[in-house]
């Protein structure tokens, strides 16, 4: 019999820091029970995988998403002035990665949307930051609440250039 060490991912103050290697349509089988007989359904959703450093080897997590971006929260958290809005797995982490705007929740139609999910194929290779808890399955998730963006560019934005490049002779 041969012995190994667990692999697990390393945390740095409680967090994991990973790389998006994809963002976009995923599909997997849903079963269910309906009376006596069990039914297979292919699901499509969004799929976002990030690959973490562990102990021995790299450690693939994958988070469904889901297919909804939705204005609405789905619940509070807080009282008073610290209450904050929780919104669903997928609205959260749009706001979290810096897709899209509370403000745009409401306001997204189609052409929105349709940028927002080219906007994904852009998020690979980007350094994020976050709390990995287990899921009821025992897998590694991500706590979306806790997602920064640690390296690279918001996606979708422009760097800001510096003042000295931007004003030419506006002083003078």
């Amino acid at each position: 019999m041969a012995l190994q060490k667990a692999n697990r991912p390393i945390l740095t103050n409680g967090r994991c820091e990973g790389v998006i290697t994809s963002f976009g349509e995923g599909n997997f089988i849903a079963k269910r029970k309906k009376g006596r007989t069990q039914i297979e359904e292919l699901v499509t959703s969004t799929l976002l995988e990030v690959e973490v450093k562990g102990l021995i080897a790299p450690i693939p997590i994958k988070c469904w998403l889901g297919v909804n971006l939705n204005d609405a929260p789905t619940d509070t958290r807080g009282r008073g002035r610290q209450t904050t809005s929780l919104y669903n797995r997928l609205t959260t982490a749009c706001l979290k990665l810096g897709l899209i705007d509370k403000s745009e929740l409401a306001t997204a139609d189609e052409a929105r949307l349709e940028k927002l999910e080219a906007d994904f194929a852009g998020l690979e290779g980007l350094v994020i930051s976050f709390v990995a808890a287990r899921n009821e399955k025992g897998y590694l998730d991500i706590d979306l609440e806790t997602l920064q963006i640690v390296g690279g560019d918001t996606p979708g934005e422009e760097k800001p250039k510096p003042k000295a490049e931007t004003d030419d002779a506006a002083g003078e």
